[in-house]
């Protein structure tokens, strides 16, 4: 009897490369993000509404540029205080946890230390929560 190789990975990995599989075949459109045209002198901006408190409200929240280089920059409207930054990799792996106070609504964060490849980036408030997919160079 033959035996697929299959059955000896464990569950958790199965679901990884499953999610691995599923965001690399899936475009960001079906995930509510989109993509701008953009100008030479402005880079690729990731947009998403999200619901905010109210389901009639919404708060556009950004991330730019995409892919990144040394620095990403989210933006959100203001009145949303502190929320929670979580940055993660492509394997699961929590790159940066951080609780960021009332600072304004632009934020930048140092990707220069980052390898290339693909990272989710998690804001979170007592409001709203957006994942969004980031591509380092």
């Amino acid at each position: 009897m033959c035996r697929s190789t299959y059955n000896h990975i464990p569950m958790k990995e199965r679901f990884l490369r499953a999610i691995l599989f599923l965001s690399l075949c899936i475009p960001a459109a079906a995930f509510g993000q989109s993509m701008t045209d953009t100008t030479e002198a402005e880079k690729p901006v990731v947009e998403a509404r999200v619901a905010y408190t109210k389901p009639t409200e919404q708060v556009v929240v950004r991330i730019y540029p995409n892919p990144a280089v040394d620095k990403v920059t989210y933006t959100f409207p203001a009145g949303i205080q502190k929320h929670l930054l979580q940055v993660t990799d492509m394997g699961g792996r929590t790159i940066l946890n951080l609780i960021v106070g009332n600072i304004g609504t632009q934020n930048t964060i140092n990707t220069s230390a980052w390898r290339p490849g693909i990272y989710f980036v998690s804001i979170n408030s007592s409001t709203f929560s957006k994942t969004f997919k980031l591509m380092k160079q």
